[in-house]
């Protein structure tokens, strides 16, 4: 599968683009205090694009490995604050959890910015 836009943007350029899209969705879904399923929906489609996207384009650029495994681990441990936000009855719990949350999608957007920086 070949990954570009009617632009002719290279294939990392578009995957980042996507990438970007989706968490910048994610985080609007966050700070408009949606459902904590909502919120769990739009993790699981971010991951999604990262595996999808650019995860397959991590062995054409070995330089920047550590970046993306660092995404990697953010995601899952993303996924893992989601659940602990779902199961969370008390209100200081929840907060804390969507801050958790909103901490780590200020990193993955840093780690986004890193790759397009050295490889766009």
């Amino acid at each position: 599968m070949t990954l570009s836009d009617a632009t002719g943007a290279s294939p990392i350029t578009v995957a980042i683009q996507s990438f970007e899209q989706q968490l910048a969705a994610l985080q609007t879904i966050l700070g408009d205090g949606q459902e904590s399923a909502a919120i769990a929906t739009a993790i699981t489609a971010l991951q999604t694009t990262f595996r999808q996207l650019l995860l397959p384009l991590a062995p054409q650029h070995p330089d920047q490995t550590p970046v993306f495994t660092e995404m990697n681990r953010h995601l899952r441990l993303l996924a893992v604050d989601a659940t602990f936000l779902r199961t969370a009855r008390q209100a200081a719990t929840q907060q804390q959890r969507q801050a958790q949350i909103d901490n780590r999608l200020q990193q993955l957007a840093g780690f986004a910015e890193v790759l397009k920086t050295s490889l766009c």
